[in-house]
């Protein structure tokens, strides 16, 4: 149990870094020690996706699917599932799952019930499903919040659903935009650290 939260810890870390081959290798490392355990299915499926190898990312995705016991474990997951179809050629499956992420995605924001990353899920369906206009919206509404993780600005570097408008200028700028917000709000708190002598 402990070593595998320290495991989860230094995988997130090395994605956070940007090293997705090191933070595969931790998590395949983890997966020895527990293969049901889902926070070490969840990312096999997404790294091997992120780095274009879609057999393995299939396989994996199938052994989570499996473990999974509440269906709303996906509820913010579904595109990355519809995404690992459509790349092995079940188009019909990817369909499927791209429209439960908007059904579930719009009716989370309807609700006003919206977790921080509804907008930026909806904004890499419409993304890969070539709907621009939708996908920047979305892009948009998410990039009003006040302060960026580094974890959103390392998925968004990496996440292939946007990969068919990755080099245009809006999509650049509103990454830049994300930076910048992220680097503001880490000197916030280098600037706290400081001015209350926390060490």
């Amino acid at each position: 149990e402990d070593s595998l939260q320290l495991y989860f810890a230094l995988v997130m870390a090395e994605f956070i870094r940007g090293d997705l081959n090191k933070a595969l290798d931790l998590a395949r490392k983890a997966y020895e020690i527990d293969s049901t355990e889902l926070w070490v299915l969840g990312p096999l499926h997404q790294f091997y996706s992120y780095l274009g190898q879609n057999k393995e990312a299939l396989k994996y995705m199938q052994r989570w699917t499996e473990n999974i016991e509440q269906p709303n474990q996906f509820n913010n997951v579904m595109h990355r599932i519809g995404y690992t179809y459509w790349k092995n050629g079940m188009k019909e499956e990817a369909d499927y799952y791209f429209d439960k992420q908007i059904e579930f995605g719009t009716g989370e924001i309807k609700l006003g019930r919206q977790a921080g990353g509804t907008y930026y899920d909806l904004a890499g369906t419409y993304a890969f499903r070539g709907e621009k206009d939708k996908a920047y919206e979305n892009l948009r509404l998410f990039n009003q919040r006040r302060a960026m993780s580094k974890y959103m600005l390392s998925l968004i570097r990496v996440d292939p659903l946007f990969d068919s408008i990755r080099d245009e200028p809006e999509f650049r700028q509103i990454v830049r935009e994300m930076e910048a917000k992220y680097q503001a709000e880490h000197e916030r708190v280098r600037q706290w650290l400081e001015e209350n002598d926390v060490s």
